[in-house]
């Protein structure tokens, strides 16, 4: 990429199966880059599934800056966007982090977990 010049868009699609598993795609120019399923609990009927996503990119200019939520819900998917710009031209290695937010429906307790980096 160019220096202040280019940017691109890098999306990450959470595919939810009819059974509440995720599969994670990354996609940037043209790359695509498919991660393994995630089981998770059943907990849909109970709990309030929210995904959390980042992106952890050194040197380049983020839009949004900070992490975007998502609701989950079994069988629909969901999908985040980040404008990305190069502050100077080079090759760039980042990490897209993925949370998985629980929120019990009937107690209100929350628990937030890692699930991908």
């Amino acid at each position: 990429m160019r220096a202040g010049v280019e940017g691109d868009i890098v999306r990450l699609t959470l595919e939810v199966d009819d059974l509440g598993n995720i599969t994670p795609t990354a996609q940037i120019e043209g790359n695509v880059v498919v991660g393994q399923t995630i089981e998770i609990p059943d907990l849909y009927e109970t709990h309030n599934v929210t995904a959390e996503a980042s992106l952890d990119l050194a040197g380049m200019e983020i839009q949004p800056p900070d992490a975007i939520y998502e609701p989950l819900k079994r069988g629909q998917s969901a999908t985040f966007y980040w404008s990305i710009r190069p502050q100077e031209a080079g090759t760039y290695r980042g990490t897209v982090w993925l949370h998985l937010n629980f929120e019990d429906r009937s107690t209100g307790e929350k628990s937030r977990i890692a699930v991908s980096a």
